[in-house]
């Protein structure tokens, strides 16, 4: 039984875990496969190649701009009148759901687990309760509702339009008689 259902077919899977995983490559099958999860793995996380001459030419401008608000007498940090997390959209579920969004266009051959739209049953296996966890997942289930009544609309659309060429087509045909 499997979620109090029975299973009638259960199919078995094999998990492999290793502790040290080796990225040598015996064999083509091996190279291809631990290239491609590699390579999913650093574009996943979004890692960019460090540009030491940039980051230096960063680093100056940004210490020359404090230097010269320290000779106008202004302090060399501060954030303009008005400028909150909040008020600029920078609320922890919209920055969660920014992150998710872009991991998703970043996910290559990777599959989110969690969180994810339908999964509010797992939120009953965390040991601590997350408020951000169940937010997430109550506005990932939004926009499935809003994708598939979208869907919906445009399916009506679709046969309306079809239903009036169909309707007009037939009026046209007896208009000549």
């Amino acid at each position: 039984m499997a979620g109090g259902k029975r299973v009638k077919s259960p199919r078995p899977w094999l998990l492999e875990v290793n502790l040290s995983p080796s990225l040598g490559a015996d064999t083509p099958l091996d190279l291809k496969v631990k290239s491609c999860l590699l390579a999913d793995l650093l574009t996943l996380v979004a890692l960019a190649p460090h540009d030491r001459a940039a980051a230096r030419a960063k680093e100056r401008t940004l210490r020359a701009a404090a230097i010269e608000r320290l000779s106008r007498g202004e302090p060399t940090h501060r954030r303009p009148k008005g400028a909150s997390d909040a008020g600029r959209g920078r609320t922890p579920l919209r920055r969660a759901l920014r992150t998710l969004d872009a991991e998703a266009r970043r996910a290559g051959g990777f599959r989110r687990l969690f969180p994810l739209a339908g999964g509010g049953e797992y939120l009953l296996l965390f040991a601590q309760h997350r408020p951000l966890n169940a937010a997430l997942v109550r506005e990932l289930d939004a926009r499935c509702a809003r994708a598939a009544q979208a869907e919906d609309e445009a399916e009506e659309e679709a046969a309306d339009a079809e239903d009036a060429a169909g309707g007009a087509q037939g009026r046209g045909g007896t208009a000549g008689a």
